[in-house]
């Protein structure tokens, strides 16, 4: 079976779309295609406020995925990526594998990289994703306080542009085309844009960029992250300043910020990461908080056994939450034992 064989349908089957990726073991290989994967899975005891708890199952972004590239010049390269999301759970979700992140791309030295298909932002990727250091921002443990309505999340008609710098400076803009939805309303043009810039130095980087989500409600975020090592440990944090305006409403807005620490000593991983959501202007008591704390152990460079707790305090008029059906004001909490496999 040939490499057009299989790609062919599965391309017709699903949107074609654009994603950053980035610079990591995995990227596109030239010449035949490479399989990769990551199963990532935990059972977790989870209870909202002081209901009783229960024990489940849960998937931490497992996917499974594909890359290829081929070189059309000394400068000039050619790249795809087909990944899909897999779920070693029980079937209540109604699907096992469901399209992730698929696109096509082109890459010239002088010129820069463009993208296009399925993916989130640079912004996300550049500083959310960069400072959860002990789960990948997946799973229950992840950031639930970030503002995803300006973020937008995984998106299926984007365009992604990489300026061409060699230095210690990466520039990256999106543009993605909403989708709509059938019986309900939407603007004449739904749209997302956003951009970030990166600079790293050494083990240190910082990160900043804009984010605006456009339909009948507008959303917006204004992001900055950073990390740096201090003797070992790594010291990380992003700050957020979100607005939504509803449509036909008054705009209002809040602040967002997170820490999280690393502590590696052997194989062993310590962390800790607080993010605290301020109130939304004119709503009083809808801040939350998140609290981390996870261990992680190095089984080999790409396993490692790892558990965590984690919970959610929402304040009276705040329903930030990772379980289904939390009432407004409950809190969340969860605690997890896991194990995560790259390949």
């Amino acid at each position: 079976m040939t490499f057009k064989t299989i790609l062919f349908p599965i391309i017709s089957g699903c949107v074609v779309t654009v994603v950053s990726l980035p610079a990591v073991a995995g990227e596109p290989v030239f010449g035949e295609p490479t399989l990769y994967g990551r199963i990532n899975a935990t059972v977790e005891r989870a209870r909202i406020g002081g209901s009783g708890a229960d024990t489940d199952l849960v998937d931490n972004g497992s996917r499974l995925g594909m890359r290829a590239g081929k070189v059309l010049s000394d400068e000039t390269s050619v790249m795809i990526q087909l990944e899909g999301r897999i779920r070693p759970e029980d079937d209540h979700a109604g699907w096992i594998l469901k399209t992730r992140d698929n696109w096509v791309g082109i890459k010239n030295e002088t010129l820069g990289t463009l993208r296009l298909g399925k993916m989130e932002g640079p912004l996300y990727h550049a500083t959310y994703d960069e400072i959860s250091m002990h789960n990948h921002d997946s799973g229950r443990s992840s950031d639930k306080l970030l503002w995803e309505d300006a973020t937008g999340g995984r998106m299926t008609k984007s365009v992604y542009y990489s300026a061409p710098f060699s230095g210690p400076v990466k520039v990256e803009v999106l543009h993605a085309f909403l989708d709509k939805d059938n019986g309900k309303p939407h603007a004449s043009n739904p749209r997302h844009d956003e951009f970030a810039v990166t600079y790293e130095y050494g083990e240190s980087w910082i990160a900043g960029g804009y984010a605006e989500s456009r339909d009948l409600d507008v959303n917006k975020a204004w992001t900055i992250g950073a990390a740096t090592t201090i003797q070992g440990i790594v010291l990380a944090g992003v700050v957020e300043r979100a607005a939504s305006l509803p449509e036909g409403g008054s705009s209002s807005h809040r602040n967002y910020a997170r820490v999280a620490v690393k502590y590696p000593f052997g194989k062993h991983e310590l962390h800790v990461n607080y993010g605290v959501a301020g109130n939304w202007s004119g709503r009083p008591d809808s801040g939350a908080t998140q609290s981390t704390l996870g261990y992680n152990y190095n089984l080999t460079e790409k396993t490692k056994i790892y558990g965590f707790v984690t919970r959610i305090k929402n304040d009276a008029n705040a329903s930030y939450s990772f379980l289904e059906h939390t009432p407004t004001g409950a809190s969340n909490t969860s605690l997890a034992l896991g194990v995560r496999h790259n390949f």
